[in-house]
C-alpha cells in the first residue's frame, strides 16, 4: 500500500470541554501516536482510532484537556517511530510482500518525522555556503555570528549592548524617575489632568461639567405664551467653575452634551403646546410636546415631566441656558422647586479648528 506526503503532526487550539482531536496521517501502532499538551507530553487519559488506516484516526480523551474558563491550550498528535529495524527477512524461500512494505513504510514514516522536526528548526538560507555552525554553550551568555559572519560565538550581554547609542531622547526617559516626568520630557503637557486606575479606568477630572437643579419655584410663569427663563439655583457639581445663575459659559471651543428635565405642575386641560429650549450663543435646541395631553391628573397637582437633550457646539465663552413657554390658556403653570427638574451638561470633544 502506498503512503501519502504528509506532515506527521496536527496541532490543535483546544476549545473548552473538546475531547476529540482527529489525526490525518498514518500510523501502524497506537504507540507511535504521541499527544502533547502545550510542550508537556502525556501517556494516559485517552484512547487512540485509526491504526492502520491511510486517513488517519481519533485521539479522545476521558476528560477533556481544557476544562471551561481554563487558559488557552494547544494539543498536538505527532507521529513517532522508533528509531530501529526489528522485522527480519528470510535468508531462502518465500519473501511476505507485507513485511517487505511495512517495512519501507517504517523507512518513509521515519524521514517523514525527521522533515517535521527539521521544517522547525532555524536554517541559512539556500544560497549561503555555511556548514558545520557549532557553538559551545555558556551560562548567561548569548549567541550569536562573530565579526567574519561565517561561525558562531557566545557573547556577555554587556557586550551587546555596550555599541548601542541611545539618542538624547531615550537618555532623558531612562532618566526619568516617573510616568509624570517622561510625560513632560515627551512634551505632553497637562498630562496631570489624566488618572488611569489600577483597574484600567481613565478619568479627567478637570473635564468641564456641571449639574444644577431648581430650587427655588417658579410660579404661575407660563402658560398663556409668556416664556419663562428656568433658574436653576443649586448646584450639585460645578467642575471647572463655569457655571452660575442658571447659565452655562463654555471654557473653550468643543462639543458638549447639553440635557435638561423640566417638572411643571397646575397644567389645564386646554393649555396646548409646550415648547422647550437649550439656548445657546449660536443655536437654539428646541422640542415641542402638546403638554394637555400629557398631564397626570391628581388632586390639586396636574404635572407634567419633560426631558430633552441636545449635542451642542459652542465657542469658548458661549453660554448655554433653559427656557419654556406653553400656549393655550391662562398663566398659571408653575415651574416646581425640585431635584427633578435639571440642567447639565459636560464637554465630550475640545475642538481646534
Amino acid at each position: 500500500m502506498t503512503l501519502s506526503a504528509s506532515t506527521p503532526a496536527d496541532r490543535y487550539a483546544a476549545a473548552e470541554l473538546q475531547t476529540v482531536f482527529p489525526y490525518t496521517f498514518k500510523i501502524l501502532d497506537a504507540a507511535h501516536l504521541q499527544v502533547f499538551e502545550g510542550d508537556t507530553q502525556v501517556t494516559s487519559g485517552f484512547s487512540v482510532s485509526g491504526v492502520g488506516s491511510d486517513s488517519g484516526g481519533n485521539v479522545t480523551y476521558t476528560t477533556a484537556p481544557r476544562g471551561s474558563g481554563d487558559a488557552a491550550l494547544t494539543v498536538t498528535l505527532k507521529r513517532t517511530l522508533p528509531l530501529s529495524q526489528p522485522d527480519d527477512l528470510p535468508t531462502a524461500g518465500a519473501l511476505n510482500t507485507d513485511t517487505l512494505e511495512s517495512m519501507i513504510d517504517k523507512s518513509r514514516m521515519i524521514d517523514q518525522q525527521l522533515d517535521e522536526v527539521d521544517q522547525r528548526s532555524i536554517r541559512v538560507p539556500v544560497s549561503s555556503s555555511l556548514t558545520g555552525l557549532e557553538v559551545t554553550p555558556a551560562a548567561g551568555q548569548l549567541i550569536g555570528f562573530d565579526a567574519t559572519g561565517t561561525a558562531l560565538a557566545t557573547y556577555a550581554a554587556a557586550a551587546i549592548t555596550a555599541g548601542i547609542v541611545p539618542t538624547t531622547l531615550m537618555e532623558a526617559l531612562l532618566g526619568d524617575a516617573t510616568i509624570a516626568a517622561a510625560l513632560t520630557t515627551l512634551g505632553i503637557a497637562n498630562h496631570a489632568q489624566l488618572d488611569v486606575s489600577a483597574g484600567g479606568i481613565l478619568s479627567v477630572p478637570a473635564q468641564p461639567a456641571f449639574l444644577a437643579y431648581h430650587s427655588a419655584a417658579q410660579t404661575d410663569c407660563t402658560g398663556d405664551g409668556t416664556t419663562a427663563t428656568v433658574t436653576f439655583g443649586t448646584e450639585i457639581k460645578d467642575i471647572g467653575g463655569n457655571f452660575a445663575s442658571g447659565t452655562f459659559t463654555a471654557p473653550v471651543a468643543g462639543f458638549y452634551l447639553l440635557w435638561t428635565n423640566l417638572y411643571f405642575t397646575d397644567v389645564a386641560a386646554a393649555h396646548t403646546l409646550l415648547n422647550a429650549t437649550i439656548l445657546t450663543s449660536n443655536y437654539g435646541y428646541s422640542e415641542q410636546w402638546q403638554i394637555g395631553a400629557l398631564r397626570e391628573t391628581q388632586t390639586g397637582d396636574e404635572r407634567v415631566q419633560i426631558t430633552m437633550n441636545a449635542l451642542a457646539y459652542m465657542d469658548a465663552a458661549d453660554t448655554a441656558h433653559v427656557t419654556a413657554v406653553v400656549y393655550g390658556s391662562a398663566r398659571i403653570i408653575d415651574l416646581v422647586a425640585t431635584v427633578s427638574t435639571q440642567f447639565g451638561g459636560i464637554l465630550l470633544a475640545g475642538a481646534t479648528g
